[in-house]
Formats: structure tokens, C-alpha cells, sequence
């Protein structure tokens, strides 16, 4: 890959290691012959408020995010920054780091590959949701992990219809369903039985969470389908919710229709580290 010259940091800045680890990072890449943008109140951009900057990261000749938080971090950055065609590389702040390749023990090692090229870039596909009332679109948005509906925290089943390019699948009774991609399947859908889906496996995963009926399996349907999840309990809200970040209410006979994104996400692995590398490594407690 082509030696990294340009770059931007983005920063949670509610975990008190993330400025820091980014001004070790910029001093060390520096050195080593990389530039850096930066906004004008800080050393990076703040995740939390990353949409305000939308305007300026479009004009920036950034090659690569570096993203200092976890994994949630990550999923953020990617929805703004995937229409920019901005690749991301994580630095581990959070517990289980399943996206976030970088362990802050080994940043400045890790981060020497940039400088190098010794990287690669995996595509990962994104999901567009919209929330549909009355056929009127109420809300649309995008989800690098998933997309749910669900109970809205109640503590009963909620009743949903599922239908795949039109035709009725199996109906849902329970607390809920996830519509994740393959990066979301180690997410909520593992969770609630899904399977484990290679990043490059251009699929969707359609997990039941704590069905009532018992048929009820996930399914795994092509990245080309169109999936329309009807909510049909008449006496209780639900949720839909994307990456776990935003949501919006839904009433009886909503519906959400889910599609693949026009946008796809890239995300950078340095030297030998890949993603079933680091599947194992934080699933099987250090097995070599």
C-alpha cells in the first residue's frame, strides 16, 4: 500500500488516555515524515461533535482517521467518514476492541506501518434504514453494525412481521430483531445466537432476540435484498434503534425498511494484524 503522508486523529474525549495517546501519536508519526490536520480548538477532532466538522473534513487530504476511543468510537466515525472515503484505524480505549486494531501497549509499533504502506484496507458495508408512517418517510439513517427493533426496555413480546423483497418471512414474537452486517455480527446479533460473518461476506444477518415462538431462527439473507420489519403490537411503543446510538419510537403498523448503503466503510489493519487475527486473539484469551 502506498506510505501514509496526510492524517487526522479523531478523539473521545470522555476517556481522560485518548488526548494523550493522540499527542504521542502525532509527535511520533510526525517524525516520521506524516502531516496532520487539525481543527482549530484542539490536537484532533472531537467524535461527539463530528457531524459540526462535516464541511471541513470534506476539504482535508487526510489518507487515513486514527481513532482513539473503542469500538463505539469506531462505529461513529465510520458512518460520517465513509462518504468521505476516509479509511479509520482504531487505538483500543475500550474493553473488548473488536474493530479497534491498535493496543495502545504497541501504538507507536503499530502505527510505524502506516508510514511504511505495510497495511491493508477491508471494505465493509454499510446499512441504510428508513422508518416509514402511514407510507411517509418519518426518519432515514445509516448503521455500520445494525439495525434493531425492539421493546423499548418493557419487559414483555412485542409482535413483528419480516419480509424479504416483499415475501412475508417468518414473524417474530419476542423482544425484538437485529438486521446487522457482517462487522454488527460480533456485535448485539452474536449476542442474541447470531453467527459470526467474515467482513468481506456482503451479507445480512436477521437474528431474533428472545423469540417466543420457537421456529424462529436467524437468517442470513443476500446484501442485494430488501428488508421490511412491520412492528404490529397495537398497545405498546418500540424502538427502532441504529449502532446502539440513535433511535426513534415507533407505533403499530410502522415499518423500517433496510437496505445496503451506497457507502461502504474502510478500515485499516496494519502489518499482520487481520481480522480473524484479531477475532481469536480477544475471543479465545490469548490462544495462540
Amino acid at each position: 500500500m502506498q506510505a501514509i503522508k496526510e492524517a487526522i486523529c479523531i478523539i473521545n474525549y470522555k476517556k481522560p488516555q485518548a488526548p494523550i495517546l493522540a499527542m504521542q501519536a502525532v509527535d511520533f508519526l510526525s517524525a516520521m515524515g506524516v502531516n496532520f490536520s487539525f481543527p482549530a480548538e484542539g490536537i484532533g477532532y472531537s467524535v461527539h461533535s463530528l457531524s459540526d466538522y462535516e464541511e471541513e473534513l470534506k476539504k482535508t487530504k487526510a489518507q487515513i482517521a486514527i481513532i482513539f476511543g473503542g469500538d463505539g468510537t469506531l462505529i461513529n466515525t465510520s458512518r460520517v467518514l465513509a462518504p468521505l472515503g476516509i479509511p479509520v484505524l482504531g487505538v483500543n480505549l475500550g474493553t473488548l476492541g473488536f474493530l479497534t486494531g491498535v493496543e495502545p501497549m504497541a501504538m507507536n509499533e503499530s502505527l510505524a506501518y502506516l508510514a511504511t504502506g505495510d497495511y491493508v484496507l477491508e471494505s465493509r458495508m454499510l446499512l441504510q434504514g428508513s422508518l416509514l408512517r402511514n407510507n411517509s418517510v418519518m426518519a432515514e439513517f445509516s448503521a455500520i453494525n445494525d439495525i434493531v427493533i425492539n421493546n423499548s426496555g418493557i419487559a414483555r413480546t412485542i409482535a413483528l412481521d419480516c419480509l424479504i423483497n416483499g415475501e412475508h418471512s417468518i414473524p417474530y414474537e419476542g423482544d425484538g430483531v437485529v438486521v446487522a452486517t457482517p462487522t454488527g455480527s460480533t456485535a448485539y446479533s452474536l449476542s442474541a445466537g447470531g453467527p459470526i460473518v467474515l467482513p468481506q461476506t456482503e451479507v445480512f444477518l436477521i437474528t431474533p432476540i428472545a423469540p417466543h415462538n420457537l421456529y424462529a431462527r436467524p437468517i442470513v439473507a443476500s446484501s442485494e435484498t430488501e428488508i421490511r420489519i412491520v412492528y404490529q403490537t397495537r398497545d405498546m411503543k418500540g424502538l427502532v434503534t441504529y449502532d446502539g446510538q440513535g433511535r426513534y419510537q415507533m407505533e403499530s403498523g410502522d415499518s423500517v425498511i433496510i437496505r445496503k448503503s451506497s457507502y461502504n466503510a474502510q478500515f485499516v489493519w496494519v502489518g499482520n494484524q487481520k481480522f480473524l487475527t484479531n477475532l481469536r486473539r480477544k475471543m479465545c484469551n490469548g490462544i495462540k
